[in-house]
């Protein structure tokens, strides 16, 4: 391993393989959201000026759910997109809502004034037993007359009257105290967990032949989201037909607000596997299981460490014998849709021995061991590499980093509102025309998408021994 990291330090310093980066940060706002039965796709569109040469836009402020699978950045001939990855920003947090912030500033002060009169009432309850331990006037062979009696019971009985009439204060001050911060620890839950996400980002690597401004078209599907229908059937009166209103009960709690939106509904689910399923052979007789089938979408998951139990990040996994694949984050993770007929997932990595494994389970963690016998032909040369294996090395990283940008791009290709219903082969979509809002409270929010009148006839029915009433 310390060859290999020598090796890539002259790697490198070699001007030819290193060149400045502009990083440049990119706000965007949402400006289509399809809400799926469970989950939802969210679309951004935003102009980015461009400098000529690479440039790394970093999409921010973005949900923390987002499934990295599923994003798709679009843009213009002007640029080309070398790749496209996703991480979580743990520093920079999610801004919250004004009414979350207004709701959380009004806590800490009640916090501040419970502290204030707790730390009050303590006082007086340290006066109170003062007071009480210094009761005895006088010792025990020291006559103590009347006058003096007297002076002394209307101090105590005045100076105790005082601290209890203020202990009673102070209680009921924090009783109240105490009730309003629940109330407002309840409604801040309401609004938001108490959980702080990160922030989400995507790197998207661009390069550009000349200075140009370039829309760019990021979409992606994001968890806590969904709807369902439902029905309100309503009728006037009997010379009328029955109208019947369907409704679309959303809901989002993806930390972004969607703000005068396009909302679209579609009734598809984008975890249903897209593949047509295979017929396997059940053999009788033989004491076998009958074979299992899964309809849930092929995806298998895990984490690939180093021998230390360390995190590898830019693994490539391969589905064996297709080009379907990607590469794990920064964390070691990685997760990949296979289609039905796959049988084995390759995993490689320079300096390590690659490994294949049997998909047998939608989990498959891997640890790769070093590849002493390919790091041994690494020739370490003063500041460089020897010219045959300098040409080896420079073919073996060129060929990674295409595999890694081909495998990092993902694409590049009330009154009723007045709604469209697109029929599909196999789903139902329901277009809001008007832009709608939905803030990401976690709270239902009802939409009319559709209005039928359909013709009734009624039939009048009572029955007196159980009931009185007409129907």
């Amino acid at each position: 391993m310390r060859t290999l990291c020598m090796f890539l330090i002259c790697l490198l310093s070699d001007p030819s393989f290193t060149q400045d980066l502009t990083e440049k940060e990119v706000k965007s706002t949402v400006n289509e959201v399809t809400v799926f039965l469970k989950g939802a796709q969210v679309t951004r569109k935003v102009p980015v000026s461009l400098q000529q040469g690479k440039t790394l836009l970093k999409f921010i402020n973005l949900s923390p759910f987002i499934d990295a699978k599923s994003i798709q950045v679009k843009a213009n001939e002007n640029v080309t997109i070398l790749s496209v990855n996703h991480q979580q920003n743990y520093l920079d947090k999610l801004e919250k809502s004004q009414e979350l912030r207004s709701l959380e500033s009004k806590l800490e002060k009640i916090k501040a004034q419970l502290d204030l009169e707790n730390t009050r009432l303590g006082i007086l309850q340290e006066e109170l037993a003062f007071l009480q331990v210094n009761r005895d006037l006088g010792g025990r062979n020291q006559e103590l007359s009347v006058s003096n009696l007297r002076e002394a019971e209307e101090f105590y009985r005045t100076k105790l009257t005082d601290l209890k009439l203020r202990e009673i204060e102070h209680k009921k001050s924090i009783a109240e105290l105490t009730k309003q911060q629940q109330d407002l620890q309840s409604q801040v839950q309401n609004l938001s967990s108490t959980r702080e996400y990160p922030n989400g980002e995507v790197l998207v690597k661009v390069d550009a032949g000349r200075t140009v401004s370039v829309p760019f078209e990021i979409s992606y599907i994001v968890g806590n989201a969904g709807w369902f229908p439902s029905y309100d059937i309503r009728a006037k009166n009997v010379n009328e037909p029955v109208e019947i209103i369907y409704k679309a009960n959303v809901r989002q709690d993806t930390k972004i607000d969607w703000s005068n939106v396009r909302i679209r509904f579609s009734s598809s689910d984008p975890n249903v596997s897209g593949v047509a399923p295979e017929l396997q052979t059940y053999y009788l007789s033989y004491n076998t299981l009958p074979p299992v089938y899964d309809k849930i979408s092929g995806t298998v998951s895990g984490r690939i460490t180093d021998e230390t139990q360390s995190p590898l990040p830019g693994v490539n996994v391969l589905v064996a014998g297709t080009t379907i694949g990607t590469v794990s984050d920064m964390n070691g993770n990685y997760s990949l849709t296979i289609p039905g007929n796959a049988g084995q997932l390759t995993f490689s990595y320079i300096g390590y021995q690659s490994q294949t494994r049997a998909i047998n389970s939608r989990m498959i963690n891997v640890m790769l061991q070093p590849d002493l016998v390919s790091l041994q032909e690494v020739n370490v040369v003063g500041y460089g590499v020897s010219a045959a294996s300098e040409s080896q090395a420079r073919t073996k990283a060129s060929s990674a980093v295409r595999k890694e940008a081909d495998l990092g791009i993902r694409g590049n290709s009330g009154n009723l509102i007045s709604t469209e219903r697109i029929e599909r082969q196999t789903v139902v979509d329901f277009e809001i025309k008007t832009p709608y809002t939905v803030r990401s409270d976690n709270q239902s929010y009802a939409v009319d998408m559709a209005a039928y009148h359909l013709q009734s006839f009624y039939r009048y029915y009572s029955v007196p021994k159980i009931d009185k009433d007409a129907f």
